[in-house]
């Protein structure tokens, strides 16, 4: 999804407001309506020698769910204190003494890390104590706003060791030249994790993390297989930076996964299938042996039907998360060997709404359906289009995806129904290849699954709904172009293979 920041300055070029728009849909032509102040910039003012007074922006306090949307209001209302001279409101120089944050989801430090990326009040706002404290030299010795009360420094003047009121600490090692050398972080409570930096080398816990190069780095990926064994292989990491050498868009290959659903009378076969789609979908009486003359392959099939007393319209069903620029592939094959009615009626909309309903009465022998999946799946089912009819008795028989973004909206879907050569009753007919390939818009949720709303039998196979799920994208972590006081929560993001050591406490000198 593209998005964009409009900024206006005044006449010392200082950053006044900054407008936040998305484009309504992801494609070229689409307007700039969506996401309309979710991220905006509101205000800000400064004194005579262009220190910052007030801010005010919005910002996600609340992340989307599978069946809510997120929620936006403003993060920062912050009031900036700085030292004053004796006696005087006037400040006496440009060392700031406090920062308050005004804003209703404003979040107070207590024992815990700040859960967002927006400022932090820590201290009471309002109050009259100083927020920070300096030296002699003017470095900052403690920050009431990060729980940080004690800041420490060697010879040369360089952070060396920083302790936190909940007992966290971090401790810096440097050269005789002040290049930092290793880093140790220790979390209250557990084991220290020491950094050692060796030119490009990067090694922590004392195995390698990451070699750095010129495009980016290379990650070490380290892999305990259940014997014990440890494998390691290279990643690739790649790096966009602006016209200022900063750092906008990080990298690499996305990890590619199958999953497959191959509804063999197996006991293990079935209890991973349980595990990896929804359970039900992948269960008898959905789940049938019917033999090497009606199978695609093997004795399993998903047979589905929407008639009768007991209707199993819906197969094999699969959600994935996903990211930016992920590329989903299903592929599954059917069959059918009556046609269906032509005047038949169903809905698998109001039948997955049916789903959803408090049971009554006793709880089905196998514990009932694991909803997780089906809020999703009836909000997409309300907005896609019903699935036409075709000609000479052809099943409604389908496979589809349903793509949704990170607040749960439908935002594209993807369906391939059977055809007559599908009829396994003339020559030449038999199990129909399907097949669809999706590119993901945005970050959000993917839903892939098999069909039938008609009232004939229709085989599916090998391995359905979704037979192969590839997740093959470039999958990045990167910072919007937001204004540079601060990360934007919601719309940065991390993608990357590796925890990042250099990030403990995410420790930044004020």
């Amino acid at each position: 999804m593209e998005r964009a920041y409009g900024y206006r300055y005044d006449k010392l070029n200082r950053l006044l407001q900054g407008e936040f728009v998305a484009r309504t849909a992801p494609t070229p032509t689409a307007s700039w309506g969506a996401e309309r102040g979710n991220y905006r910039f509101s205000s800000a003012s400064y004194d005579a020698g262009g220190n910052l007074l007030t801010l005010r922006r919005r910002g996600l306090v609340a992340a989307a769910t599978r069946t809510a949307a997120a929620q936006y209001a403003e993060t920062d209302n912050l009031r900036y204190r700085y030292q004053p001279a004796g006696g005087s409101a006037e400040p006496a120089s440009n060392r700031l003494l406090r920062v308050d944050d005004l804003a209703p989801a404003a979040t107070a430090f207590g024992t815990k890390l700040p859960a967002r990326p927006d400022f932090t009040d820590g201290a009471t706002s309002g109050s009259q104590q100083p927020d920070y404290a300096y030296d002699a030299a003017g470095s900052l010795t403690s920050d009431a706003n990060k729980g940080i009360p004690q800041i420490s420094y060697n010879y040369l003047h360089l952070p060396q060791r920083l302790e936190w009121a909940n007992g966290n600490v971090l401790e810096y090692t440097y050269s005789a030249a002040g290049q930092k050398v290793s880093k140790r972080a220790t979390e209250a409570g557990k084991a220290a994790v020491r950094t050692d930096y060796v030119g490009p080398w990067q090694y922590e816990r004392d195995s390698l993390r990451w070699l750095s190069h010129a495009e980016g780095r290379a990650l070490y990926l380290y892999k305990r297989d259940p014997a014990g064994q440890v494998s390691t292989k290279v990643q690739y990491e790649y790096t966009l930076k602006d016209h200022l050498g900063n750092l906008r868009v990080a990298f690499h290959p996305g990890e590619r996964k199958t999953y497959h659903a191959y509804l063999e009378p197996n006991a293990d076969e079935l209890r991973r299938e349980q595990s990896e789609f929804d359970s039900v979908s992948v269960s008898a009486p959905i789940r049938r042996v019917v033999g090497i003359q009606f199978a695609h392959s093997g004795d399993g099939v998903a047979l589905l039907n929407a008639g009768g007393a007991q209707p199993q319209p819906l197969g094999p069903l699969k959600q994935l998360t996903v990211a930016k620029g992920d590329t989903i592939d299903v592929v599954t094959y059917g069959m059918y060997q009556q046609p269906a009615r032509a005047n038949w009626s169903f809905s698998l909309a109001s039948f997955v709404a049916s789903l959803l309903q408090p049971a009554v009465g006793p709880a089905p022998p196998d514990g009932g359906r694991k909803v997780r999946v089906l809020p999703l799946l009836s909000v997409g089912l309300g907005l896609v289009p019903a699935v036409q009819q075709l000609s000479g008795g052809v099943p409604k028989a389908y496979v589809r995806v349903l793509v949704y973004n990170a607040d749960s909206a439908l935002v594209d879907s993807r369906t391939q129904q059977l055809t007559s050569a599908a009829n396994a009753t003339v020559a030449g007919g038999g199990y129909e290849l399907l097949s669809l390939r999706v590119f993901v818009p945005a970050a959000g949720y993917v839903q892939a699954y098999v069909a039938n709303e008609s009232d004939t039998d229709v085989f599916f196979d090998r391995a359905t709904a979704p037979n192969r799920v590839i997740l093959a994208g470039m999958v990045p972590s990167s910072d919007e172009l937001a204004p540079p006081f601060c990360r934007r929560p919601g719309l940065s993001r991390s993608g990357s293979l590796l925890p990042r050591p250099e990030r403990h406490f995410a420790y930044r000198p004020a």
